[in-house]
């Protein structure tokens, strides 16, 4: 599958921002072929609210529009059906998950073998002046050139975006979020 052979990113390099006014995104090649890429947004809604949304498998089908089913096995893992942007194929994703109530922390690990857009991910959410600051972060191999960096910005911004409607408020992006809002 020549959309999924790893283009080598650059030793360990600074961060490449791509932002917009709602939500940043930014990534960084580590050491290679692995990335890592941010997706932030400051959401007008309290943590536990926002919490409460995006450590719940059961409703990710209904706020993330690139995931079609998610159900929880007996052993904790998460079957979660994917659909990916053309010209990726689905992705029938495995997730060990490890959920941190008292940080606000998902960190999941990609167990079933499949080629996606991370091996593991974390959600986090903290509180802000305006609410909550929710961070969704993922490390992974990357695509091939100018279908790595498209994928990552759109499938960032896409799924911070996907939580803030869900909650029906306008994200922004932290550095942009101000009290005048």
């Amino acid at each position: 599958m020549w959309w999924l052979a790893g283009a080598a990113l650059a030793a360990p390099q600074g961060w490449e921002v791509l932002q917009s006014e709602q939500v940043a995104v930014r990534c960084q090649g580590l050491e290679a072929p692995t990335f890592r890429c941010e997706a932030s947004a400051v959401l007008a809604a309290p943590p536990d609210t926002v919490w409460q949304l995006v450590r719940d498998p059961a409703r990710f089908p209904e706020v993330f529009p690139s995931i079609d089913g998610a159900t929880v096995r007996a052993d904790g893992r998460y079957d979660v059906a994917v659909s990916l942007p053309w010209p990726l194929p689905a992705w029938p994703l495995v997730v060990e998950a490890t959920v941190f109530d008292g940080a606000r922390q998902l960190a999941l690990a990609d167990v079933g073998g499949g080629k996606g857009v991370w091996d593991r991910a974390e959600i986090e959410v903290h509180p802000h002046a305006q609410g909550s600051e929710l961070r969704w972060a993922w490390t992974g191999r990357p695509l091939v050139g100018w279908l790595h960096r498209r994928v990552q910005k759109t499938y960032g911004h896409n799924t911070v975006w996907a939580v803030a409607q869900a909650l029906d408020v306008t994200p922004r992006a932290p550095g942009l979020a101000t009290d005048a809002g």
